[in-house]
This record gives structure tokens, C-alpha cells and sequence, in this order.
């Protein structure tokens, strides 16, 4: 059994996740489907994905005004920015298979399940079939959605203290909508909901339930492995069994690792790179969502538990700067004007050449936001 360090773990992570060394500018495609990329709050897709690609903010715009990105509810709930062809991986393949993990998918909402006249799996068929039929060939917005899908199924709506309202619980409502093929209608009104037929213009590619499973699991541990179910179960907010299940589709493609005295799983093919993987190298700007802080053994990307009360925030996280592969720092960003403002705390001075390149992603984050100038500012 290989026994790894977390140095080599991370440096692993870095490589899967495309951040050691930038892909060219084809790379696109490669770099989203990877695990997906989390679109919170609206345009971080962006920035993660010019932190692993060598590309253009135009580039970006043809990728998602083309369709060949779409942005989704996918792994617990959140919005991600994927590959058209791999729609089903992140939707069927993200959604809980039992009603015991349905209820971890709804968390604080879960008591909502013992209220409806129907099991989960219906509840999805029904809330997904009324969405449908509410959006037709149009957009709506998710309030304009919610209320039309409340009216269609009152059966499985809820008070809400924070809207003040009827509605079908936030969970509930973003699965069904992974189920029913329902995209976000990025670039013609953010805010609006779509069918992805008609978003397309055809049907999203297809593959069978228990494929789409096992894809996402495979997807999971290339990009976080070595890992464990019990992680994978955090990733996507599903129940334990609900991802040992997933775990046992993909058995024969695994290996096991020995990581801090503790065994975790990895993909065959990616054995040898774990063994030696190449180093990380130059300046990243990742947002604070970015696929790469949504490893669940935060303690192994950073020891420090001030550090990670810095990173990981309840509220309204910053992002981080990545030195090398290393955690060294974070980022706040405001517009001003026509300019960007950068605020970047670092944990250690950066050296002269570290600041040059944290210029020059500060410029790209610009870029990316439709904006002229940077004004970088780093705390002493």
C-alpha cells in the first residue's frame, strides 16, 4: 500500500485540479469538468476557471453566450458551471438516492419530508414535472418559478419566517429542478430559470442514473483523492450509505492509500501521479467558493486553525491566494469606478517576484470582470 504525505497529497490536488501549471487555451472544457466549478456568488466561475486556463474574459464570454458552459444546480444544491456534456454527471449524478440521504440533502429542512403526501423520489417527479410545465419555452425568475411550482403542488410547501410566505423548501426545489433538466439562463437574465432544451436548443447529452453516479465518483476522487465516502458524503450532501454506495460502483477502478496513518481511496490510473506528483508553481487569485477550497479535510490543505478561520468564513468568505501551491494569503475585491480594487492579506510578506505576479493576476481578475484597471493593494 502507498503510504503519502500531505505535501504530496496537495501537490496531487493541485495537479488534478489544473492549478500547478495553466492548460492552454483549449483546456476550457478539461478544467470545468473536472469536479465543477461553483458559481457563488455569480461570475466566481470565471475566476476559477481563469486561474487554471490560459484564456481571455472574451474567451470566457464565447464559452457561456456559445452554450458550451452552462451554469446548474448541482453538488449541495449550489450553482456550478459545467460542460454541456456533462450535464447528467452533475445533476442525476449529484442528487441522493434514498429518502435517508434526501434528507441530508435538505439539512435544516429535512422534518419537511415526514409533511408530504408522497415519497422523495415523487416529490422530485412531481415539483420537477410542475416546474417544467410553469417554464414552458420561457425564462423565469426563481420567485416567479417558485410561486407558480407553490400553486401547482401545495402539498409539499412550507412556511417560511424568512420570505414570509408559501413556498416548496430551497432544497426540495433545486433538486427537482437537477431532475427535471432545468439550467440557469446565464448571459440572457441572471436571475432567470430555464428548461436546457430549450436553453440548447436540443436535449443535454444522456447516460443512466447509475452511470452518472459512478462518473461523479470518479470525477470526485481524480480531483480530492486520496478520500474517503465519508467525504465524498460531505462534497455532495448526501448520506454516508448513500456514498459508500457510489464508492462500491466504481470498487474495481480503486486503490487504497495509507494517509496520516488512516486508509482513503484513490483512482488506479491516478496511483503514480500521487507517488510523484509534479510541484506547483506562480500566483493564484481562487474565489471564495473555487473547487480546490471545497476540499472537505480542510485541516490538510491548512494546518493552522486561525488560518482557517480566516479562509473559511460563514458568511461571505474571501478568496485566497495561492503561492506555489501554498495557502499564503487572502483577497477581498470591490469595484471602483472603471478600476478594480484588490485588497490582499497576506500571511507572510511576498517577495518582489510574488508581487509581480500577484499584479499580474489582479490585472487578469479585471479582465475577467469587465473592468479597466487594478489598483492591487497588499497589507503590510
Amino acid at each position: 500500500m502507498l503510504t503519502v504525505e500531505r505535501e504530496q497529497v496537495l501537490a496531487y490536488r493541485l495537479h488534478s485540479q489544473h492549478l500547478d501549471a495553466r492548460l492552454p487555451d483549449g483546456g476550457l472544457w478539461t478544467a470545468a469538468g473536472t469536479c465543477g466549478v461553483q458559481d457563488t456568488p455569480a461570475g466566481s466561475a470565471r475566476v476559477a476557471l481563469r486561474a487554471r486556463v490560459h484564456l481571455s474574459a472574451g474567451d470566457l464570454d464565447r464559452a457561456f453566450s456559445d452554450r458550451e458552459l452552462v451554469v446548474l444546480w448541482s453538488v449541495r444544491g449550489a450553482p456550478n458551471a459545467v460542460p454541456v456534456s456533462d450535464i447528467e454527471v452533475f445533476t442525476t449524478g449529484a442528487l441522493p438516492a434514498d429518502e435517508e440521504s434526501f434528507r441530508v440533502f435538505l439539512q435544516g429542512q429535512a422534518g419537511e419530508v415526514d409533511r408530504w403526501d408522497a415519497a422523495p423520489g415523487e416529490a422530485l417527479e412531481r415539483v420537477g414535472a410542475a416546474m417544467a410545465r410553469a417554464l414552458g419555452d420561457g425564462v423565469l425568475s426563481k420567485g416567479a418559478l417558485s410561486t407558480a411550482v407553490t400553486a401547482a403542488v401545495p402539498g409539499f410547501a412550507f412556511w417560511c419566517r424568512t420570505c414570509d410566505a408559501d413556498h416548496v423548501p430551497e432544497g426540495l426545489f433545486r433538486a427537482a429542478a437537477m431532475s427535471a433538466g432545468v439550467v440557469l439562463a446565464v448571459g440572457e437574465d441572471d436571475s432567470g430559470l430555464t428548461r436546457t432544451e430549450r436553453w440548447l436548443g436540443r436535449s443535454a447529452p444522456s447516460i443512466k442514473p447509475g452511470e452518472a453516479r459512478a462518473e461523479l465518483a470518479r470525477r470526485y476522487l481524480h480531483a480530492y483523492g486520496p478520500a474517503t465516502p465519508a467525504l465524498f458524503a460531505e462534497w455532495t450532501q448526501r448520506s454516508r450509505a448513500d456514498a459508500r454506495d457510489a464508492f462500491g460502483s466504481v470498487e474495481d477502478e480503486l486503490v487504497e492509500v495509507e494517509m496520516d496513518g488512516r486508509s482513503a481511496f484513490l483512482l488506479a490510473v491516478d496511483e503514480p501521479v500521487l507517488a510523484a506528483p509534479p510541484q506547483a508553481t506562480g500566483v493564484r487569485l481562487l474565489p471564495p467558493h473555487d473547487p480546490y477550497l471545497q476540499q472537505r479535510d480542510r485541516a490538510t490543505l491548512v494546518p493552522d486553525k486561525a488560518v482557517r478561520s480566516l479562509v473559511w468564513r460563514p458568511v461571505s468568505g474571501p478568496g485566497v491566494v495561492l503561492v506555489d501551491g501554498t495557502v499564503s494569503g487572502t483577497w477581498r475585491a470591490r469595484k471602483r469606478g472603471t478600476a478594480l480594487a484588490v485588497d490582499v492579506r497576506p500571511l507572510a510578506a511576498p517577495g518582489k517576484a510574488a508581487r509581480a505576479l500577484l499584479e499580474e493576476e489582479a490585472e487578469a481578475l479585471a479582465e475577467v470582470r469587465g473592468l479597466r484597471s487594478v489598483q492591487l493593494h497588499v497589507d503590510a
